[in-house]
């Protein structure tokens, strides 16, 4: 398999990577006893850290690419059924007007090799592997890979199901699901023998690595910049209980250091494009140095928060308005600091950076 072949230094890298992935999705979620892994950072930490072509934006099978094979990456958890397909688009995958679930299983199956073949061509491949890496809750990270196989139309059988939505089957090698409503097929990993397993270990420096790594701008130069204010453009004060205020507001308990900053709606009309789409992270550079990763969220894109939140809010309460924890920000602070506004830098969807003006 792939992993086995590659350079030891190559494989620590992965490893270390993974490990900072895991140490940035528990501050998330720090309860969680199983570590936590973005499946997009999990498809860039691969191809960073062997060399492999990403490919996971296009419309593949595969994820990656390096030599003449071919890559589909994973990051699970729980349940080794997994998806692997999706056939949404009826006008070109249409089902059989017939109830036969073997009819079906046999048409969606014809339909999944002919996309593996189309990628086998496109590609020039020679092979096609899963790379897959499965979480547990004793805070182990085991990376797995198996052959990407051609569905042996000819030999499904049915295997049992307790709901009519959803075909089971088998082909000799593999047990497939394929759940007609949301008309996505899924394949049972195989999890017999990991190539290699490791403790995940919450590590802020390889955190660091992690973004320093994955987040690199494609261009030293800034292709777009704007300028937000810090408090509401509409009411024109800082609110109490959201933007800077946020952590004041009612409902859960919040972290002193919680904070988002305001997104005019003007901003997404006068600047489309200018930041990715909601809940993708970014990395904002702040003009002390500082490096984190960041989103849009909320309703219309109307808040830029950090990820995690405190993050912004420990720059610019702390930091920058040298506040104590509890003081409620107002419009005159920010003018008694000359801290009203920020100037906001592009240099693409995944990289920014962020300064006081």
């Amino acid at each position: 398999m792939f992993y086995n072949f590659q350079k030891n230094e190559n494989r620590v890298k992965y490893k270390r990577l993974l490990n900072g992935a895991a140490s940035f999705g528990i501050l998330n979620n720090p309860k969680s006893k199983i570590p936590i892994i973005d499946w997009r950072h999990a498809e860039r930490i691969f191809c960073l850290s062997f060399n492999a072509r990403d490919i996971a934006t296009q419309d593949v099978s595969i994820d990656s690419i390096k030599s003449k094979e071919g890559i589909g990456i994973k990051t699970f958890q729980g349940s080794k059924t997994q998806k692997i397909a999706e056939f949404n688009n009826f006008s070109k995958y249409p089902l059989p007007k017939s109830h036969n679930k073997k009819d079906l299983a046999k048409t969606i199956s014809v339909y999944r090799n002919q996309r593996l073949e189309k990628d086998l061509n496109n590609y020039d491949l020679e092979k096609m592997i899963y790379h897959f890496t499965y979480r547990k809750k004793d805070a182990s990270i085991n990376i797995y890979e198996q052959n990407m196989h051609l569905i042996d139309v000819d030999k499904i059988i049915l295997l049992k199901s307790s709901r009519d939505h959803i075909v089971k089957f088998f082909d000799g090698k593999n047990s497939y699901s394929f759940n007609s409503t949301k008309s996505t097929l899924y394949m049972n990993f195989n999890l017999a023998k990991a190539c290699e397993s490791f403790h995940y270990n919450f590590n802020k420096d390889d955190i660091s690595f992690m973004i320093d790594n994955l987040y690199v701008p494609s261009s030293p130069k800034p292709i777009e910049e704007i300028e937000i204010s810090l408090y509401s453009e509409r009411s024109g004060r800082v609110e109490q209980k959201s933007g800077l205020n946020q952590w004041n507001a009612s409902g859960r308990s919040r972290h002193h250091d919680e904070v988002y900053i305001p997104i005019p709606i003007r901003i997404h009309k006068e600047y489309p494009g200018f930041f990715p789409d909601r809940d993708s992270l970014f990395s904002l550079k702040t003009d002390s140095g500082e490096k984190y990763l960041a989103k849009i969220c909320q309703s219309g894109g109307k808040a830029l928060m950090s990820n995690p939140n405190r993050e912004l809010g420990r720059w610019i309460l702390r930091n920058r308005l040298n506040l104590k924890p509890g003081t409620i920000v107002t419009r005159e602070i920010l003018e008694r600091s000359n801290s009203e506004k920020i100037k906001i830098v592009k240099y693409d969807n995944q990289n920014y950076s962020i300064y006081f003006i």
